[in-house]
């Protein structure tokens, strides 16, 4: 692939991935103590936490049964103990992204431009110069 377009590629998704809509991705139902004073731990729910700390919270699905936002929290460590494999999958994203364009820039060829008398321009580019080794003349090297 050229990598021209391959830089060009690049920056669009990223420009792209920057609009991508923000989802409802669970929340944490905090720890409560109920009216019979029992101590209940933090859960993770994927949709909503929902009821009361005084009778039960509990994961559901439906927005209007969501509980207050004292009971209930955006992060929560849980998610992790279901989700282990995102936070490895984006450090994996991340690397390949700036392994590729480091590779991509890497790969573009310096060129020195000679004004001719003529109205062109030539591009010629540069060879890679290689010195040879006195001690070990004739042998491939």
């Amino acid at each position: 692939m050229d990598s021209k377009l391959y830089c060009s590629l690049v920056v669009i998704i990223a420009y792209f991935s920057l609009y991508v809509p923000s989802v409802e991705a669970g929340e944490c139902c905090n720890s409560y103590e109920d009216a019979l004073t029992t101590e209940h731990s933090a859960q993770y729910c994927p949709d909503y936490c929902c009821g009361t700390p005084l009778v039960k919270l509990y994961c559901c699905s439906n927005a209007v049964l969501r509980t207050g936002e004292d009971n209930r929290d955006d992060f929560c460590m849980d998610w992790f103990g279901d989700h282990f494999y995102v936070p490895i999958v984006v450090v994996v994203l991340i690397i390949a992204l700036v392994t590729c364009c480091c590779c991509a820039c890497r790969r573009r060829r310096q060129g020195v431009i000679i004004q001719t008398q003529q109205p062109a321009t030539l591009l010629i580019h540069q060879q890679q110069t290689t010195t040879q080794d006195p001690y070990r003349a004739g042998y491939n090297q």
